[in-house]
């Protein structure tokens, strides 16, 4: 499985629908810290946040990106079952570091991977 995924994330078509979604988990996250909307027992984030993030989770490794898309899973983890503001808030900015951290080591590193 391991080697299938890695010749997927060689397709150009692919790298940049995942950069795309990547961009877009990572605005989503962004917008929910600025807007202060990260709440303790709120039965999950809004769906469309939970989905983006699971999305992202799911591929992230396929892409070379193992630890962000361990924090996005984290994060969904997280707002699914409610957990503390002050929880999801720190899981939220690990995300975003991880992404920044990702981000730094170039663009679509992945399709050199695997």
């Amino acid at each position: 499985m391991v080697e299938r995924a890695s010749v997927l994330a060689r397709s150009p078509r692919l790298i940049a629908r995942w950069q795309v979604r990547r961009s877009e988990a990572l605005a989503a996250v962004e917008a929910v810290l600025a807007g202060g909307t990260l709440l303790a027992g709120v039965p999950a984030a809004p769906d469309e946040l939970a989905r983006l993030l699971h999305k992202v989770a799911g591929t992230a490794a396929m892409f070379g990106e193992p630890e962000f898309g361990t924090a996005a899973s984290a994060l969904e983890r997280a707002l699914v079952t409610g957990a503390s503001s002050a929880t999801c808030t720190a899981l939220a900015h690990a995300m975003l570091a991880e992404g920044r951290n990702e981000a730094a080591a170039g663009p679509a590193s992945a399709a050199g991977r695997g």
